[in-house]
């Protein structure tokens, strides 16, 4: 069909003109087929059928929000207008594809500056219309602003203009005396809260007025907003937490509730469905019984508490870049400082974390960028926000999965920077949580912490990964923990009992009277078993007919050594170097490098310290260091193929381990090597560097076995090796060719596959023969049910995280060698991890309380 262009009458002296985003056919309102649009629900304006597969800016301004599904973007002009560009109708459903937008949130754009490409022919396919609608949120128009009512338009022609004067906001102001009252609720509307039930949501908090937020536990936007909530990304199944403050606030909080459980205007789809798959009324109760991956061993018996978002209100614009300036140093100033006290109360991994954070607050090109935002008026807060979402932005775009701990941290460090700024209206106190399971979609780590202070019992998460930074800290905390839940574990009750067993890799929620009595038991036994091993963690570890173990720590920290040895450590089998390197904007010299290896050393008080060389790349990338684009950075440039192509940074560390090598029992070990010839070009750089340092007696240098090639080789390598550590995480990813990020493989991540055990007995027959110790230093070690299999394999050193020292040493004092060995023999002839493990629970079931 042929459009004639239509003429364009004279522009008025307006505030904000809006041209067309793209060539098309201008459809009025009122014709748009989408009900919420064609009635002014969300705003006044216009829709076009769009004639071109790109959508471009239709006036200068921000983009203040892409929906999750990539399908709308919002922007605010100049004059605080929000302007909707929402890509064909119903299009939420095709959960992002078709669509990919040309710019990221915080980004700010020029009247053609593209957004958004479309696949015009997938999505006529497969939505109902390409209609897109161009609506001025929470805005009005004047009779005369529309300048072209129908017909074709070319790109860039004036379609609207907006009348003089700001377009305001919604209001969100409150009494400083006045009520808060807060609620959750599961989001049940089939497509999350996009347009449609955005707007029914926003009508319903403007109703009120007092301020509403609404969470979804990272982050918290004003209710009122249509584009704020669309920003949020909720979709179906997401648990989201309403505040609402001011006089009535409880009849405000109920509308609310019962407007969400109603659909908002979308459609319902229950979370439970009957055994057709057909949906039914959510009227039947979660699963009881839940099946996750376990993050941190151990049972725990307590009531269900819910982790609930802070809700902060970051102001868009701010006091003037000067105050806003002032504002910022001083909030990032005293955050520094709060994370510097409490790293002063923390050892290990919440320590190496907390470092991290402030490293991250004290980032030149984070701080530079944020005061950039500030120059166009923002505020502080919002600016900083601004600057984070560049920078993940930045990240996500590499395509590498495996940059998910950056992001949090990033996330961590931006809600600790908004507290610290603007105060939190969620609740401070935490007493409640003592002896609860928190049950949560996931967790930044330092919310974790707070809750850890605050004696939880356990941790229950519906995502997350059992390699993710709250993974670790439940562990270096003994606190029990699932991942990788499911969202039923959203749906129970605050308060109803449950329980935790991870060698069942199992939450049951309301369990009977004798299945808590056998838990409560468990956890008492482990309790004694804990407290004997604890008065022996002194003493060496020998099997009961004779056979010496030695149990060693893994650290990452010189605080972490300062505690190694009260726990019992015979030193340490795994010092990762990477603490020194990652989150800076320069490599550590190697004086710094030589003084804080010897002090760990000295830590150690003449026991062993073993030391990684740098191990980073893959998913430990570090800022000052450019690796290229790589396709698939775990197979890329990753250990000592990092240190092989920057030699300077390779000569820098070996001078400093020589340094402190010098009259101390230190050893070398390089990582993810793949042959001989790494093994000894390395100890070719080593004695070069000690001819020109006049050192004349060389630290032991050994080598991690972390893929295939190198256990199968194993001979080989041990032949021009001083020792040998089995690194199991990175073997077994490697082995099974899984990623042992991914969460949704999370629960077949396990080194006792007949396939890894296979490799294992090969690398410690292999250095039997060559008389080298041979050593695991991965996860496997710390686990109490590996333990006999692997001194069966001929290890005769296990590095384990502190905490289980003592118990890894108890466990080697119950056992006999010979029969770990005899068992051992056939075990990679089994078909499953699972199968071998309950072969050994059936072997020593003394080892159950462990468990």
């Amino acid at each position: 069909m042929n459009y004639p262009v239509k003429d364009v009458p004279a522009i008025t002296d307006a505030t904000l003109v809006i041209v067309a985003p793209c060539r098309g056919v201008i459809v009025p309102l009122t014709d748009i087929p989408d009900a919420a649009f064609a009635s002014g629900t969300l705003g006044p304006g216009l829709g076009i059928e769009p004639l071109e597969g790109v959508l471009h800016a239709p006036c200068d301004g921000e983009v203040i929000a892409i929906s999750r599904t990539r399908h709308a973007i919002t922007l605010r002009a100049g004059n605080g207008a929000e302007i909707l560009l929402h890509a064909g109708i119903d299009t939420v459903r095709l959960d992002g594809e078709g669509f990919e937008p040309r710019v990221i949130v915080g980004d700010h754009v020029a009247t053609g500056d593209p957004l958004l490409t479309l696949d015009l022919d997938l999505i006529a396919g497969r939505a109902p219309s390409l209609c897109t609608p161009l609506i001025i949120l929470d805005g009005s128009l004047a009779d005369d602003a529309i300048l072209v009512p129908s017909g074709l338009v070319e790109t860039g022609t004036p379609i609207l203009q907006l009348a003089a004067g700001s377009q305001p906001g919604p209001a969100d102001t409150a009494e400083g005396d006045d009520q808060t009252v807060t609620a959750s609720i599961l989001i049940e509307m089939a497509d999350g809260i996009h347009a449609r039930p955005a707007a029914r949501i926003a009508r319903c908090a403007k109703a009120h007025q007092g301020p509403v937020r609404i969470s979804t536990g990272t982050d918290s936007v004003n209710g009122k907003s249509v584009a704020g909530l669309m920003g949020l990304g909720v979709k179906h199944g997401d648990r989201v937490d309403i505040s609402v403050t001011g006089a009535d606030a409880d009849t405000a909080l109920t509308a609310l509730l019962e407007l969400i459980r109603d659909g908002a205007g979308d459609e319902i789809v229950p979370l439970a469905a009957n055994g057709d798959g057909a949906a039914t009324a959510n009227t039947a109760a979660p699963a009881r019984v839940l099946s996750g991956v376990a993050a941190s061993a151990g049972v725990v018996v307590g009531p269900l508490a819910y982790h609930v978002g802070d809700a902060i209100d970051v102001p868009d614009q701010g006091d003037g870049p000067a105050v806003e300036r002032t504002r910022l140093s001083e909030g990032l100033a005293a955050l520094i400082a709060e994370i510097d006290e409490e790293a002063c109360h923390t050892r290990g991994e919440q320590a190496a974390l907390l470092a991290a954070h402030a490293e991250m607050a004290d980032d030149p090109d984070m701080i530079d960028a944020a005061r950039l935002e500030i120059a166009t008026g923002r505020s502080a807060g919002r600016a900083w926000q601004v600057a984070t979402a560049a920078q993940i932005a930045q990240l996500e775009a590499t395509g590498d999965k495996r940059t998910a701990e950056r992001v949090a941290d990033l996330r961590d460090v931006e809600a600790r920077l908004l507290r610290t700024l603007y105060g939190a209206c969620g609740a401070t106190d935490l007493s409640h949580l003592n002896g609860a399971i928190l049950v949560a979609e996931d967790l930044l780590p330092s919310d974790f912490m707070r809750y850890a202070a605050a004696g939880i019992a356990g941790l229950a998460l519906s995502a997350g990964g059992a390699t993710s930074h709250v993974a670790i800290l439940a562990a270096a905390e003994n606190i029990p923990a699932l991942v990788s839940l499911g969202r039923d574990v959203l749906r129970h009750a605050a308060g109803a009992t449950a329980l935790i067993d991870t060698a069942a890799c199992r939450l049951e929620v309301e369990p009977g009277d004798e299945e808590v009595a056998r838990i409560q038991a468990k956890a008492g036994r482990r309790r004694e078993a804990e407290a004997l091993a604890a008065l022996a963690a002194g003493d060496a570890a020998r099997t009961r007919d004779g056979q010496r173990i030695h149990v060693m720590a893994n650290l990452a920290s010189v605080d972490e050594a300062a505690s190694a040895l009260r726990n019992g450590a015979e030193g340490c089998g795994l010092l990762r170097t990477e603490f020194l390197f990652t989150h800076r904007r320069q490599a550590p010299d190697e004086a710094e490098q030589a003084e804080v290896y010897t002090a760990i050393a000295q830590c150690l008080k003449g026991h062993p310290l073993t030391i990684r060389t740098l191990d980073i790349g893959g998913d430990k990338p570090v800022p000052f260091l450019d690796l290229g684009d790589e396709p698939n950075p775990a197979l890329g440039l990753r250990g000592i193929r990092t240190l092989t192509a920057h030699p300077q940074i390779m000569r820098d560390q070996v001078r400093a381990l020589l340094k402190a090598a010098k009259g101390r029992d230190v050893l070398v070990m390089l990582p993810m090597v793949s042959g001989p010839s790494e093994v000894a070009d390395f100890r070719a750089v080593v004695r070069d560097l000690a001819r020109e340092m006049e050192i004349e007696t060389l630290p032991k240098i050994g080598t991690m076995i972390e893929t295939p090639a190198s256990a199968v080789i194993a001979d080989q390598i041990c032949r021009v090796a001083d020792f040998v550590s089995i690194g199991t995480n990175d073997l077994t990813q490697y082995t099974l060719a899984m990623d042992r990020g991914h969460a949704a493989l999370a629960g077949r991540m396990d080194a006792l596959h007949p396939a890894v055990v296979a490799l294992i007995g090969q690398v410690g027959a292999a250095a039997g023969r060559a008389d080298i110790p041979a050593s695991v230093c991965g996860g496997l070690a710390s686990d109490p049910l590996a333990v006999p299999v692997l001194i069966g394999l001929g290890i005769g050193k296990l590095s384990v995280v502190q905490s289980m020292i003592g118990p890894i040493k108890a466990i080697v004092r119950d056992l006999d060698a010979a029969h770990c060995r005899e068992f051992a023999r056939e075990l990679h002839t089994l078909d499953s991890a699972a199968e071998i493990r309950a072969r050994i629970v059936a072997e020593w079931p003394q080892l159950d309380c462990w468990l």
